[in-house]
């Protein structure tokens, strides 16, 4: 719901689904009837871009770093624990309450000396807390401090030589357990639900020197489908790591699945169970503030399996290849796996308006005598038969049996009159009308997008070059557009269109 209280469509669409089942149960006969007197709720998903490569490569660069850093203090240090945090280093303390001291939170323990970065020694403590006390106005508890500060060095003693039995090492250990399995699928492209399910006996199998790299799980929603994702050379490394400490913090424990808890909802240790699927939430409120960076962006399995896509189809990888590597159809993948980051999306647009501002200054624009040139669809031409395109691959080849592909020749010639602007307009409308009813809308637009933007550009273009003719440009735009009157060619070729369904 809203903030009105109102449904939002998407729920409502759910909610008239369950309804329509419960009616075909009760009212076989009628239930055709009974949804066709009810419009289908419909609503349009959110299609979230693929995130920034500079927001992802903060984020598990950080977390990387952190995960490491915490597997090493975990298994080999000493209170007080030193973290990289790649950005910044923090100190972890074995206590409830400021037990982490980091340039993001200011709380610091009495015990603890933090300019000097070390514990308070028995007289240090005493002078810290008497001339604290002195400063409330309060009295000194000279005996209490000094039989605070005693027990907490055999505590302290104590959790450092008994590693595996020390609660504060446990919770820590959980994260390291999270923090590596948001590394894994980051690296996999796995859901939460799918890694979750993830066998150690499989990853055992996989970070030894079997030849298939491959984590397995099983969807039981889907008739118990296995699904594989594969690791590469780096993620099997990380993946090595996580097993080494899983293996040392178990020790002869036993748990079936990869990635686990044994720390209960009340707080205390408990029988392994796997983790459960928001651990990537629970992760960033213990971290976020203190080991991570509020300003660093936590990119979501979501948001990972997007990067990953668009990333595998920028260095050429098949649609097809690509959703098999995400475990989805390629229909899936192009619905809600395409939509690259605002700055991916705004380096190709800087791009793609350079490359036809560039294209349109170079394009031959002439008012003089026309009588050597070719009479083309489009324009005129400096060498008919002998096509040349521009560039190395264009959107349409140009060949000079068709006049699609004229305006990407090197040949192409527009002569500055009322016939080729008339012609212009003509292709754009035929071309505009061809993308907006064609069954095949993708490989349409795909093909004449940029041809449609091209011709605006030449057309902008010869304004520059003849101010005199803006007059003539803004007729001929009305001609065209608000009558539909084309020129003979292109109004044949439209008719024809539309006699076989306007399919190319």
């Amino acid at each position: 719901m809203n903030r009105d209280g109102d449904l939002q469509a998407e729920t409502a669409c759910g909610y008239q689904a369950g309804a329509q089942c419960v009616l075909k149960l009760l009212y076989p006969e009628k239930v055709a009837e009974l949804k066709a007197a009810a419009p289908t709720i419909t609503f349009a998903r959110n299609r979230v871009a693929s995130p920034e490569a500079e927001a992802v490569n903060r984020y598990v660069g950080s977390l990387i770093t952190i995960a490491r850093s915490l597997r090493k203090a975990v298994m080999e240090d000493g209170y007080p624990l030193i973290i990289d945090c790649g950005e910044h280093h923090a100190t972890v303390l074995p206590c409830n309450n400021a037990s982490v001291i980091s340039p993001l939170c200011d709380d610091v323990p009495h015990l603890y000396d933090r300019d000097k970065n070390r514990y308070r020694t028995e007289d240090e403590y005493i002078s810290f807390m008497t001339e604290l006390y002195g400063a409330r106005g309060s009295r000194a508890h000279t005996s209490t401090w000094k039989k605070d500060h005693k027990n907490f060095v055999v505590d302290l003693h104590l959790r450092n030589k008994n590693k595996k039995e020390c609660f504060f090492r446990a919770m820590l250990a959980q994260k390291v357990i999270r923090s590596y399995a948001v590394i894994v699928q980051m690296v996999t492209g796995a859901n939460p639900s799918s890694l979750v399910l993830f066998e150690y006996e499989n990853a055992l199998d996989v970070a030894s020197d079997s030849v298939k790299k491959e984590l397995v799980s099983v969807k039981f929603r889907a008739n118990g489908l296995v699904v594989s994702y594969p690791i590469h050379r780096k993620g099997l490394k990380i993946l090595r790591e996580y097993v080494q400490f899983r293996d040392w913090y178990l020790d002869d424990g036993v748990c079936k699945y990869l990635f686990f808890t044994d720390i209960g909802s009340s707080g205390e240790r408990s029988k392994p169970t796997p983790l459960r699927g928001d651990f990537q939430t629970r992760l960033n409120s213990q971290l976020k503030g203190k080991l991570i960076d509020p300003s660093i962006k936590t990119i979501s399995a979501t948001k990972a399996r997007k990067y990953k896509s668009i990333v595998l189809k920028s260095i050429g990888i098949p649609v097809s290849d690509a959703a098999k590597a995400l475990n989805h159809s390629e229909n899936m993948n192009g619905i809600a796996y395409s939509h690259p980051s605002g700055g991916d999306m705004r380096g190709q647009l800087s791009k793609f308006w350079g490359s036809v501002r560039a294209y349109a200054s170079e394009v031959k624009i002439t008012d003089g005598d026309a009588g050597h040139l070719k009479r083309t669809a489009v324009g005129h031409c400096d060498d008919f038969g002998d096509p040349l395109s521009k560039e190395e691959v264009p959107p349409i080849e140009p060949d000079c049996k068709k006049q699609f592909g004229c305006l990407y020749c090197e040949h192409y010639v527009c002569h500055a009159d009322d016939d080729d602007i008339h012609k212009l307009f003509s292709l754009r409308y035929v071309i505009e009308a061809v993308r907006a009813v064609s069954p095949e809308f993708g490989k349409a637009d795909e093909l004449f997008q940029g041809l449609c933007v091209w011709i605006e550009f030449i057309l902008k273009e010869i304004q520059r070059k003849y101010p005199q003719l803006e007059e003539k440009i803004s007729v001929y735009r009305h001609k065209v557009y608000d009558l539909g009157l084309l020129t003979p060619y292109w109004e044949s070729r439209l008719s024809r269109y539309e006699e076989i369904g306007v399919i190319l």
